[in-house]
């Protein structure tokens, strides 16, 4: 899906890839380096869905704890089915304590309302 200025979701501010795509970003960048190829390039590989929430802002440490609590309660409630799906209650165990760790750092330095 590609997204432009007009979509309501298109986010002026951030762009965001994957840690492992940047690597082949720049490589397609190195070739020809123009601002449009640039921008081809970053538009083929940004994440669409990806939403930006910065640890610095005010109201990071609650938003960020909230999605942490609530995939430890699907964990939870996952769980009492004996759910035989070992590596989606690893992956939802992992991204709640990423979450988790992330709403910690927000407490600590996050004091500066979003822009």
């Amino acid at each position: 899906m590609t997204m432009d200025q007009d979509d309501p979701l298109f986010d002026e501010k951030y762009l965001v890839l994957k840690r492992d795509e940047l690597p082949i970003v720049l490589e397609h960048m190195a070739h020809g380096f123009t601002k449009d190829h640039a921008a081809g390039v970053l538009e083929q590989h940004r994440v669409d869905d990806a939403v930006v929430v910065r640890r610095q802002d005010l109201i990071a440490a609650p938003v960020l704890g909230c999605y942490a609590n609530i995939l430890a309660a699907m964990v939870k409630t996952l769980g009492k089915d004996d759910n035989p799906n070992r590596a989606m209650m690893k992956s939802l165990t992992n991204a709640g304590d990423y979450f988790d760790r992330q709403a910690e750092a927000a407490a600590e330095e996050g004091w500066k309302l979003p822009d």
